[in-house]
């Protein structure tokens, strides 16, 4: 009893050392902050405030993640796996089983979830199985790098594009948006908004608040992530009458508009393609498959009636501007002289090979990947050839 006393004791001097020594040090800091030369900063002191940096939207680099989909995904797909792994490499790409230490070309993807394939087994993700049909094809040892990551945009991919791949020196680089384009546009009006997911420009977290964020991932974090589960599915219970009150049942999108978005994804992906051959890197532009909007089949997903019509969307006027997307992509490749894939109209797509209308399954990612390599495989042997002594 004696001995438990006396560590009580001792650990309560401590504590009071400690808080005092806090006090003391915000006192000192308070008195500091009001001095009148307290903004003065000399030559080679560093200025305080908040950092800025451009954020790079893709996955933490060297990581294992498993994605349980949803129940659209097994729909009309009964192979459909419990679980989808997405492995990825040191810069953050997610991981290909086939790889080639010395290879004679190297292609990188970009794009949001229909690049990054995360409801496809990972042999089948288009930019895997696209290697090697490539390889096989041609004879050259291909390998591909999938930068896909859900909710990208083509600013996103600029920002990729300049931060991370073109210092790989990659032979070609290939590009897919465009739903979240529209997304972003249609929610904010411009690339450059304040969200806490979409941004561009991030502020960096103070110490503090990083510290205290790295504790709380590695002591809770599974107790966290069940709390904000929760609080997500109360959010969305409470927040259904509002969000359907608001709901426009026949949405159109004025045409100035549209003409705005338009624009500016069309200034963006001029910019990707820009971008890439200022660093002698080939740019491939992709349309992007879309059968319909699975609200109009009676299935639930991300594009769901109410869910576009949240988005100021009904089907006709979504369909509209996927299209004239689309077709910016035609046109940029054109003037530009870049490499079009022209997903959308290479093949009759069905239900069974994009599950939601938008999102590969296995059977629409195999397609997808034949469709590359009928295009990439003859400019891969016509340019191998070229370069041969």
């Amino acid at each position: 009893m004696r001995r438990r006393k006396k560590l009580h004791n001792g650990l309560l001097v401590v504590v009071t050392i400690v808080v005092a020594l806090v006090a003391a040090i915000a006192a000192v800091e308070i008195v500091l902050s009001a001095s009148p030369a307290s903004h003065i900063v000399q030559t080679g002191e560093r200025a305080f405030g908040a950092e800025r940096t451009l954020a790079l939207r893709e996955y933490r680099p060297s990581t294992r993640l498993a994605f349980a989909p949803p129940p659209i995904r097994s729909t009309h797909d009964e192979n459909a796996l419990p679980l989808y792994p997405i492995v990825t490499d040191r810069d953050g790409f997610i991981r290909s089983e086939m790889w080639h230490e010395a290879a004679d070309a190297t292609i990188v993807f970009l794009g949001g979830s229909t690049t990054e394939g995360m409801f496809v087994a990972p042999p089948n993700r288009f930019p895997a199985e696209a290697a090697a049909l490539l390889s096989k094809r041609t004879g050259l040892k291909v390998n591909t790098l999938n930068g896909g990551r859900s909710g990208n945009n083509t600013m996103h991919a600029n920002l990729l594009l300049t931060g991370k791949v073109l210092a790989l020196r990659p032979t070609a680089v290939v590009l897919m948006e465009n739903v979240n384009d529209m997304g972003t546009l249609s929610t904010y009006g411009t690339y450059w908004n304040a969200s806490s997911d979409y941004a561009l420009v991030r502020t960096v977290r103070r110490p503090i608040e990083t510290a205290f964020r790295s504790m709380r991932d590695a002591v809770i974090p599974h107790t966290y992530r069940a709390i904000r589960r929760a609080l997500r599915r109360q959010d969305d219970r409470s927040g259904a009458p509002e969000r359907a009150a608001s709901v426009v049942p026949e949405a159109a999108i004025p045409a100035e508009k549209s003409a705005l978005w338009e624009h500016q994804y069309e200034m963006a992906v001029r910019q990707f393609v820009g971008t890439a051959r200022a660093w002698r890197v080939h740019p491939v532009l992709m349309t992007q498959v879309w059968i319909g909007s699975p609200g109009e089949r009676g299935d639930p997903g991300l594009l769901a009636r109410d869910r576009l019509e949240q988005r100021g969307f009904n089907a006709d006027s979504f369909a509209g501007v996927h299209a004239r997307f689309n077709e910016i992509i035609r046109r940029v490749a054109q003037d530009e002289g870049a490499i079009l894939i022209d997903l959308a109209r290479a093949h009759p797509w069905t239900e069974q090979e994009t599950y939601d209308g938008l999102h590969f399954s296995d059977a629409g990612s195999r397609v997808a990947a034949t469709i590359i390599s009928d295009t990439l495989g003859p400019w891969l042997a016509l340019r191998s050839a070229n370069r041969s002594p």
